[in-house]
């Protein structure tokens, strides 16, 4: 299992960490510029360096599945998660649900 902590919600490490271990999971952070976060073994920071603005967004959905929770506050990002059969939450811990559809101007 694996928890990914998207770049929106750098703020929720404190969570992100709490998810991972009541999940027995590791802790990946994906960023696109390196956030202040303590080293620790348990994390897996991963920089995505592709310079257009949603290459960190590709890389979450390319990596997410059945085995990951990602944590975001980005909906377009919670709903391809889910697609890929991943739990998704936002910063809080509130659940994204995936019986509500993206909205048409989120898509084009």
């Amino acid at each position: 299992k694996r928890v990914m902590l998207a770049p929106d919600v750098g703020d929720a490490i404190d969570f992100a960490r709490k998810t991972a271990a009541d999940h027995k999971a590791k802790l990946t952070i994906v960023e696109s510029n390196a956030m202040r976060v303590s080293e620790t073994l348990d994390v897996e920071r991963v920089l995505v360096t592709e310079p257009n603005d949603g290459a960190t967004r590709q890389w979450i959905v390319k990596n997410a599945g059945a085995d990951t929770i990602v944590i975001t506050r980005n909906v377009l990002l919670s709903f391809e998660c889910l697609n890929q059969g991943a739990m998704v939450y936002d910063s809080e811990g509130k659940a994204f649900d995936a019986s509500k559809e993206v909205p048409a101007a989120m898509t084009a």
